[in-house]
């Protein structure tokens, strides 16, 4: 069954425990009145001294104004000192952030380096490759005065001028073709203008010649006969009128009427 069982203390060690504790309390209080302070005598005397009450207040005001002052002054250190605290944190920062920007400036320069050494390298191993076939088919002539081959720079410098006198062949034979198309279109342009030249002579001529027999019907009476009156031929009376009258050996009508009233 549960249970449990109860001991019963030691009534001796009990005993002896309360009396050791009764002593203590005894001795603690006996120290207490041993120790205890004395009554103070003091002779009778005048507070505030000898200053007066106008001065003590003065001074308190002081006093007062003071600690404004003082209170307003720590507050400008502390508030100064925790700038300066931030200011070198900042300043702690960006050190920081220059060194780890200094530092990737600096690889990336190394990368840079390391990447037009290869470029370098790789270009000259092409450029060597190249001449190296130029020298096995033989489209690079080898040095007249020598019987080695030419050196590697001598064969660019060949190669660049060959090249150079292509561009500049091409060059000449674009220019001889556009100077051959002006001078083709020159040509067109002034056929074209003598053509015009030739169709308005002609269209003169016709006028003249067409004016001419209208002048030559009138003076002689049949110009009812040759050309009948309408209003596309009163027309061309009003605006067609010879280029060089003066030259003409047909009379105007103002001398046929002249002549006509004499003979009558």
């Amino acid at each position: 069954s549960d249970g449990y069982t109860m001991i019963q203390p030691k009534e001796s060690t009990r005993q002896k425990l309360l009396r050791m504790s009764q002593k203590e309390e005894n001795d603690l209080q006996r120290w207490k009145e041993q120790h205890r302070p004395g009554p103070i005598h003091l002779a009778p005397e005048k507070l505030g001294g000898n200053v007066s009450l106008s001065e003590v207040r003065q001074k308190q005001q002081t006093v007062a104004r003071h600690s404004k002052l003082q209170k307003k002054l720590r507050k400008e250190d502390m508030d100064r000192s925790k700038r300066q605290e931030e200011e070198k944190k900042n300043q702690l920062m960006k050190d920081i952030q220059r060194e780890r920007a200094n530092k990737l400036e600096m690889k990336n320069n190394q990368e840079d380096e390391q990447r037009k050494k290869l470029y370098q390298h790789e270009m000259q191993t092409k450029r060597e490759a190249h001449l190296q076939r130029l020298e096995r088919s033989g489209s690079v002539p080898m040095a007249a005065s020598s019987s080695t081959p030419a050196s590697s720079w001598a064969l660019g410098h060949k190669y660049r001028e060959d090249r150079k006198a292509e561009e500049q062949t091409t060059l000449q034979q674009m220019k001889d073709e556009q100077r051959r198309k002006s001078q083709i279109l020159e040509e067109k342009h002034q056929q074209e203008e003598e053509d015009r030249q030739r169709q308005m002579e002609n269209e003169r001529l016709r006028v003249n010649s067409a004016f001419l027999d209208r002048l030559e019907a009138r003076g002689s009476g049949r110009a009812s006969e040759l050309l009948p009156c309408t209003p596309e031929l009163s027309n061309v009376w009003q605006t067609e009128e010879p280029q060089d009258p003066a030259s003409s050996h047909v009379p105007f009508p103002s001398q046929l009427h002249t002549d006509s009233a004499a003979e009558e």
